[in-house]
């Protein structure tokens, strides 16, 4: 892919990315005003589930990206694309009912066991409960058309339909509790939207594999994904480990604690969502191009577009989580109208985390693309093993603040144990160089940005003018790390 190309993947992953961070950022604070800290809990824990059943595809829309890109990469028979797709979608259709159907069947379990509810009723929290499964059944059936188009790298197409679907969710979502403050209209809402976006991808899909020029009808190859089984197997290990990773925290506290203090942790999980949706991003460009150069073999153009998009990772990522920690409070108040100490607690250690954590995701992609699946689960699964009894250790001792403990102790072994074994095969001798250009020399960049903002900003500024602010420091800091990151780019 031209460097230029790459460039626009980049910007259409960023765009769509932070168009969902923007959506959630922006329409929280009306949710919330609407429904209440229980209510808006309502919408966490279906973000949730969704979350949760988009890891039981088993490993096979990773499966999809990388052999799509291994096509382009190969220049396979074109038909192949079709074959694979056709195969894949009858496996998701069974997939999706499924998950429909547990998710729906469990409501009154959830309702009455689960969730600790003061305010709503267990019959009628039961039936939105059954609302979500069918929403949460066709966004998962999305995900396998989106996953084909970004492993064909198609990826403006791809974030189209996606900025779509978040805009019907929550600028839709918004519209309708406006109209009517009934959370059950507003789930019965999500299945239309969720059914227009699946249909609408899905459509455009497949004229994209028409404009391939095979023809060709598409043929059952079961055996073709029987051949995928131990790739996916991988990434299904891959997938549920990074599940449990980053929401067990909000699965024990949806159990553990009042709804409404769940809805607090929502709201701050919530507010980096901005950060997490620019990672992914990133990911979303470089994995199936790091696909696509180890099926040519060209390891040094794997190298070079592995430190690049490091580098660019980090120049944006460090950035956002400094401005983050350093302006948090006004941040709140600036979204929020007002500012709750334990909510801005619970932010600025889930920001530490997400960053630590984040910073590993493209060389996560670079392990995943060249097949080696193994390192990035077995460091999961030691997170896992360590991060759990300090995650309800820190809940029982400090509450919500402490059940970001999961989050901080997966960031610091991915960013020290993680790369340093990684490296020790791929890239022997590297750490000190990659450490230096991800994360030090974006941060020396944009810190005295940061700082000299924060003390020079007035106590008493109106909040528009703080918004204002903010977003020029923003973009101060910003440009100071992207012209760091230049400097380096012959690096």
């Amino acid at each position: 892919m031209h460097p230029r190309l790459l460039l626009r993947s980049i910007g259409a992953n960023f765009l769509g990315g932070i168009w969902a961070g923007a959506l959630i950022v922006l329409t929280t604070p009306l949710f919330v005003a609407r429904l209440g800290l229980e209510g808006f809990a309502f919408i966490g824990f279906w973000q949730l589930l969704a979350l949760v059943s988009a890891v039981f595809d088993f490993g096979l829309g990773a499966s999809l990206i990388r052999e799509f890109a291994r096509y382009q990469g190969s220049k396979e028979t074109k038909n192949k694309y079709r074959s694979l797709l056709y195969s894949l979608e009858w496996i998701y259709l069974g997939l999706a009912a499924s998950i429909g159907l547990v998710i729906a069947l469990a409501a009154n379990w959830l309702a009455g066991s689960w969730l600790k509810l003061l305010e709503v009723q267990p019959d009628e929290a039961a039936l939105l409960i059954r609302l979500m499964a069918g929403s949460i059944a066709l966004q998962f059936l999305s995900l396998l058309y989106s996953n084909a188009l970004s492993g064909m790298q198609h990826h403006a197409v791809m974030n189209s339909f996606q900025m779509l679907g978040n805009s019907l969710k929550y600028l839709g979502g918004v519209a309708v509790l406006l109209f009517e403050n009934s959370l059950v209209l507003f789930f019965s809402y999500q299945i239309l939207a969720a059914l227009i976006v699946c249909w609408l991808t899905r459509r455009r899909l497949l004229k994209q594999l028409d404009d391939l020029g095979d023809k060709h009808e598409p043929v059952l190859d079961f055996a073709k994904v029987r051949r995928m089984s131990r790739y996916s197997a991988g990434m299904f290990l891959t997938a549920l480990c990074g599940l449990l990773l980053a929401n067990i925290d909000r699965i024990a506290l949806s159990k553990i604690v009042p709804a409404s203090d769940f809805g607090k942790y929502t709201v701050a999980f919530t507010a980096t969502g901005l950060l997490q949706m620019v990672i992914l991003a990133f990911y979303r460009t470089y994995y199936p191009k790091f696909s696509e150069l180890k099926v040519a073999e060209d390891e040094a153009g794997l190298k070079k577009a592995y430190y690049q998009g490091c580098r660019l990772v980090g120049a944006v990522i460090i950035p956002t989580a400094v401005a983050a920690l350093v302006f948090a409070p006004k941040l709140f108040q600036i979204w929020l109208g007002y500012c709750d100490n334990s909510v801005v607690l619970v932010f600025r250690l889930l920001i530490v985390g997400t960053t630590l954590s984040g910073l590993m995701w493209l060389p996560a992609a670079l392990q995943q693309a060249v097949g080696w699946t193994r390192l990035h689960v077995a460091l999961m699964i030691l997170a896992l093993a360590l991060g759990v009894p300090f995650l309800f250790a820190g809940i029982g001792r400090f509450g919500l603040p402490g059940a970001t403990a999961m989050v901080l102790v997966h960031g610091a072994i991915e960013i020290t144990l993680g790369l340093w074994l990684m490296n020790r095969v791929l890239f022997p001798g590297e750490n000190l160089r990659w450490y230096g250009l991800v994360i030090v020399a974006p941060t020396l960049a944009c810190l005295p940005v940061a700082l000299l903002s924060v003390m020079s900003m007035p106590t008493d500024i109106a909040r528009h003018i703080g918004f204002v602010w903010l977003l020029g420091t923003g973009v101060a800091m910003l440009l100071s790390s992207v012209m760091v990151n230049r400097r380096f780019s012959n690096g």
